[in-house]
C-alpha cells in the first residue's frame, strides 16, 4: 500500500503524492507501474472532490487501467502491463 494504513504514513509519501497526484495521467500510471502496484482502488467521490470530474471520467478511456469491478462508490481496477497498454 503505498499510502499508508492505520494511521502509519511511510515515509515515501510525499514522493508517491507528488508522482500520483495527476493520476489518472501517463506520470502516474508509469510511477505505479515503477512501484509495482497491481491494483488500484478508486473511491469516485473522493477523487471528483480532489481531482474533479474530468479525471473520473479519464478513467474510462485509459487503456492502462482495466475495471475489474464496481459499485457505485468504488472501482477495483488492474494496472495493465506496460507492453499491453
Amino acid at each position: 500500500m503505498l499510502n499508508g494504513y492505520s494511521g502509519v504514513v511511510p515515509a515515501s509519501y510525499i514522493d508517491h503524492y507528488r508522482d500520483l497526484r495527476g493520476f489518472p495521467d501517463a506520470r502516474a500510471i508509469d510511477a505505479l507501474r515503477a512501484a509495482g502496484v497491481t491494483h488500484v482502488f478508486v473511491h469516485y467521490d473522493e477523487m471528483r472532490r480532489w481531482s474533479g470530474a474530468a479525471a473520473v471520467e479519464a478513467l474510462r478511456h485509459t487503456s492502462d487501467l482495466r475495471l475489474v469491478d464496481a459499485d457505485a462508490r468504488v472501482g477495483l481496477y488492474t494496472l495493465t502491463p506496460k507492453n499491453q497498454s
